[in-house]
């Protein structure tokens, strides 16, 4: 047999043995959506503390949002466009 068969065969059991069971996979996808959302307000703790929050942000300034990372200090206003960002992916 050729060398290229056993490096092929090595190579899709490496793959096999690396890659995580589609079971894991599905159980690690799926989140509550406040589960995803309190994770994706630690990953952005530092924006957090350097961007004010919408509500001062607009009452401060007079320029609109325009798109970028923005959060609300008022815990039961959930922005949508995080929401979607994390359905886009796949964390919720």
């Amino acid at each position: 047999m050729s060398i290229l068969f056993y490096v092929s065969v090595l190579l899709s059991f490496l793959r096999d043995v690396t890659r995580p069971r589609a079971a894991e996979e599905s159980e690690a996808a799926v989140k509550s959506i406040q589960e995803a959302l309190d994770e994706y307000d630690r990953e952005h703790a530092f924006a957090r503390r350097v961007i004010p929050p919408e509500e001062e942000r607009a009452r401060l300034t007079a320029t609109r949002w325009e798109g970028g990372y923005r959060w609300f200090r008022t815990p039961n206003v959930v922005c949508l466009e995080k929401a979607r960002k994390l359905k886009t992916e796949g964390r919720i």
